[in-house]
């Protein structure tokens, strides 16, 4: 973060009033999290219903910050407030801390590219920043810094002295969520990757879904550049309503960057060819998914709109490095896992359990699929999908947790599976205590699950 004097973030606050009582110094990091606070840090003190911010403004102040927002006067009416630092009352500490933030980017030149979507945004993210480290320096969100909370503190990490490029990712659980992140990030590239169902119990419907998606659109006027999936149906049905002229990505014909071949390379990685605005692009990268290939097309495009030749685009993908947990592969004594608890929905675990049986193994290939969370009235349905899909798939065994994943396990025998060679626990505690009789040396196992359901856990059951 590039320092900010304490007398500009109160006048980004319009309270010029306090700048004359306010101290002399600069803002070196922005917190919310009181164990991150160091020497001139700003800690924004959020309330929570488990945790309040407000409770550890004092360790804050003792760890060294220079300035705390607070938004309950009545809790900080006692704190002492150490020589050279300052405590701030604002009306809504998140909507301060959004405020700052937004100034702040508005400090920060180089080029900016936002993502949203319902399923393939992170991996669409973490693409399109190797393609622009190729010849840009490039920060991209970390983790799942892309909420009204995390997203600002992304944008604290925007320094031009240090990036030439940012790749930010916008996640969504409710109508208006992608509008006020668009205009904190004031993208120059914006990516829709598809509309799916993820957060379809807020949202009502896939419709609601394409529209709150959508309002990305708004802050793309002028000369920035709007890609979306021309394979997603409802993606393609706003070709020509939208304000700002999109371009497509997909395998169709009708798209602008077209997906011509996929495979995988002797060495095991993902082979794509593509093409864009009459040129040839053949990459390799270092993923198990071919369902990856998708996401590959708008990293390339992304590229292309920022002057990137063929060769630079190649090259910045040999940088490729997935977000934990997405794909990951994890090779133990006894098996070899493919970590994919990052998140789930419907299509990404059917493109994970085509992951699984599309790589060589020398065992048996073993799913382990758990819940897919926020899908309201759509949950039954959307857990059958994916275990007809299971069942069909040709996996030797399934393991399905949780309580909505009953239907992926009587789904995936209705579509055919032995049922001897299927099995269902109610929570991730009965599945760690039967996993070990299941599994055996050799197998490949693939772990699916929204990220709440703590699939992780897994992982250190089976590296025992």
């Amino acid at each position: 973060m590039k320092s900010i004097r304490i007398s500009e973030i109160l006048r980004w606050l319009e309270k010029e009033d306090e700048i004359k009582t306010a101290p002399d110094g600069e803002i070196r990091d922005v917190v919310i999290d009181s164990r991150k606070v160091t020497k001139d840090s700003l800690f924004v003190a959020l309330p929570g219903e488990r945790v309040d911010g407000h409770d550890y403004i004092p360790q804050a102040f003792a760890a060294g910050a220079r300035m705390v927002f607070s938004q309950d006067p009545e809790k900080t009416k006692d704190i002492r407030v150490p020589e050279g630092a300052m405590l701030v009352q604002v009306e809504n500490c998140t909507r301060a801390l959004g405020v700052i933030a937004r100034k702040y980017r508005d400090l920060y030149h180089g080029r900016v590219a936002a993502i949203t979507g319902s399923v393939g945004k992170t991996s669409t993210k973490d693409l399109t920043a190797a393609v622009l480290s190729g010849k840009f320096r490039t920060m991209k969100t970390i983790g799942n810094y892309n909420n009204e909370l995390g997203l600002p503190l992304t944008l604290f990490r925007m320094d031009g002295d240090q990036y030439d490029a940012a790749v930010i990712e916008m996640g969504m659980g409710y109508k208006g969520d992608i509008d006020y992140l668009s205009w904190l990030t004031q993208p120059e590239v914006g990516i829709v990757t598809n509309v799916g169902t993820s957060h379809i119990e807020n949202l009502g419907s896939r419709e609601a879904i394409l529209h709150a998606k959508l309002e990305l659109v708004p802050h793309l006027a002028g000369e920035k550049k709007l890609f979306l999936n021309g394979d997603d149906p409802l993606l393609y049905s706003m070709k020509d309503k939208l304000p700002v002229r999109p371009e497509y990505f997909g395998r169709d014909d009708h798209n602008d960057c077209r997906l011509l071949e996929v495979s995988r390379t002797e060495k095991g990685k993902l082979y794509v060819r593509a093409s864009y605005q009459a040129a040839d692009y053949q990459v390799e990268i270092d993923t198990l998914g071919l369902h990856m290939a998708m996401n590959v097309l708008p990293a390339i495009m992304t590229g292309v709109f920022y002057g990137m030749s063929p060769d630079e685009i190649r090259k910045g993908l040999t940088h490729y490095e997935a977000t934990p947990h997405r794909l990951e592969s994890i090779q133990t004594e006894k098996y070899l896992i493919i970590d994919d608890t990052y998140n789930a929905s419907p299509s990404s675990m059917n493109s994970a359990v085509d992951t699984l049986m599309d790589i060589p193994v020398k065992g048996r290939r073993i799913a382990i699929l758990g819940d897919i969370l926020e899908m309201g009235s759509f949950a039954v349905e959307g857990h059958r999908e994916v275990g007809l899909h299971t069942g069909k798939s040709g996996v030797d065994r399934l393991l399905a947790c949780g309580k909505e994943s009953r239907a992926i396990y009587e789904a995936a025998i209705k579509a055919g599976m032995d049922p001897s060679h299927c099995f269902y626990y109610e929570d991730l505690e009965k599945l760690c205590e039967a996993v070990g009789s299941v599994v055996k040396k050799g197998d490949t196992i693939l772990l699916k699950a929204s990220h709440s359901m703590e699939f992780s856990r897994l992982i250190d059951v089976l590296t025992k």
